[in-house]
């Protein structure tokens, strides 16, 4: 069985049930309350067991030009801040410092290998031109650089999208 994410005005997927983990709508974190930030959800790209592979994906409708730097560094925090947490909270789910991961976290990720998981933070943006992505993707890796190098993720670990881009990588669904 496979579904759609609607989000910021675009259509993910279609995702299996067993790669799309819609993080945003399990118990761990909506038991959290209000304060917490998230990602839409957590996509396994993993090619085997040995080679595990996550993107946790933010999905914006539109985004605050560089040039305007107190709404661009607001937009900045507010994505770093839905990355680290999508990160440590899925990560604790597979620890499963949440209680048993049961029942929300699908089968496919529940033997997932963080030794060896690669990760990606993917931010898409609608409607955003191509050029108009290298000063936010500069942003958004110099705010999660410590989260980078803490986990050991790797330079390429931050990625920001348009729709066009989006579509190749296969995020969303082709028009």
């Amino acid at each position: 069985m496979s579904f759609t994410i609607v989000e910021s005005e675009m259509t993910f997927g279609p995702f299996s049930e067993s790669e799309c983990f819609p993080i945003e709508k399990c118990p761990p974190y909506t038991n959290l309350g209000d304060g917490v930030k998230m990602v839409e959800f957590v996509l396994n790209r993993s090619n085997s067991p040995q080679e595990p592979f996550l993107l946790f994906v933010e999905a914006k409708h539109s985004s605050p030009r560089p040039e305007n730097q107190m709404d661009f560094s607001e937009f900045i925090s507010e994505i770093s801040e839905k990355m680290i947490n999508g990160v440590s909270l899925f990560f604790a789910a597979i620890l499963k410092r949440h209680g048993a991961r049961e029942g929300f976290l699908v089968a496919s990720m529940h033997s997932i290998d963080l030794s060896r998981c690669k990760v990606r933070c993917i931010l898409v943006i609608h409607g955003h031109a191509v050029e108009w992505l290298p000063p936010i993707q500069d942003a958004l890796r110099k705010s999660l650089l410590s989260m980078n190098k803490t986990w050991n993720f790797g330079p390429n670990a931050v990625v920001v999208l348009n729709e066009a881009l989006a579509a190749d990588y296969p995020l969303l669904r082709a028009r």
